[in-house]
């Protein structure tokens, strides 16, 4: 549980920068709130992501509400945030990221996730 509260405080410092800049930044700022929204969410979880996991993850992409569905033929779509571990253990400022993808074959049906990908490897 701490482990993901460190995960969510630096997306809620980006949405501060983000503010600051000056910039018509709504979408982004929505998208680092929904993002954070899904770590806690997860922290809160019976069957959370382990926290060993997240103390040795060099990477992070969260991706709140990715859409799929498909007759027939599949998709899916879902825009999100990634953030890398820094060598000092902190995690850098959220870089906007956007999931698309397809597929063919024996399928039917609408689905809406919050994907979570934890990489253990380095991202850079």
């Amino acid at each position: 549980m701490k482990t993901l509260k460190k995960l969510a405080v630096p997306a809620l410092l980006a949405c501060f920068i983000v503010m600051a800049s000056g910039t018509d930044a709504s979408k982004e700022i929505e998208r680092i709130q929904n993002s954070t929204q899904v770590i806690q969410d997860f922290g809160k979880m019976k069957e959370s992501i382990p926290s060993a996991l997240i103390q040795h993850a060099e990477g992070i992409i969260v991706i709140p509400h990715m859409l799929n569905a498909g007759l027939a033929v599949g998709a899916k779509h879902g825009r999100g945030v990634a953030m890398a571990k820094m060598a000092d253990g902190g995690w850098s400022n959220p870089v906007f990221v956007t999931v698309t993808g397809g597929s063919i074959g024996a399928q039917i049906g609408v689905q809406a996730v919050d994907l979570v990908l934890v990489f253990n490897t380095a991202m850079y």
